[in-house]
Order: C-alpha cells, then structure tokens, then sequence
C-alpha cells in the first residue's frame, strides 16, 4: 500500500522508529504500530494522520498516494 511504503519513507527519511514517532508527536503507539502493516480496507484516523501530516510537514494527498510530492 502507498500509505505505508511513504510512511516507512518519511521515518527513514528523519531516522525514526514509528515509536519515537508516536512519542515526538504525542500519538498514541498503538495506532502507529497498526500503520505499518495497514490492510487496504482499514481506515485510518483522521485526527492521527493530521497529525503526522504536520510533524512531516506533508500533505495527506502525499501520505494516501494522491499526489506524488
């Protein structure tokens, strides 16, 4: 799924784990850990991915496989 490949990217990317990402951006690790190996029928949180969007600095757009910048 592009959701998890460009989240893998952007942790990579700052050299995080997704729970010192959890943790830097005051979301919960549960949720985070799900994301990982997010199944295409699962939704995501809308509140959580704003927020991580934000610590990115990037668009959902980008995040869910939008738009490629």
């Amino acid at each position: 799924m592009v959701f998890t490949e460009r989240l893998k990217k952007l942790l990579e990317y700052r050299g995080l784990t997704i729970e010192e990402l959890a943790e830097q951006a005051s979301m919960s690790k549960v949720e985070l850990k799900k994301w990982e190996t997010l199944d295409p029928n699962e939704a995501i949180d809308l509140d959580e991915l704003v927020r991580v969007c934000r610590f990115f600095k990037c668009s959902a757009d980008y995040l869910i496989g939008l738009r490629d910048k």
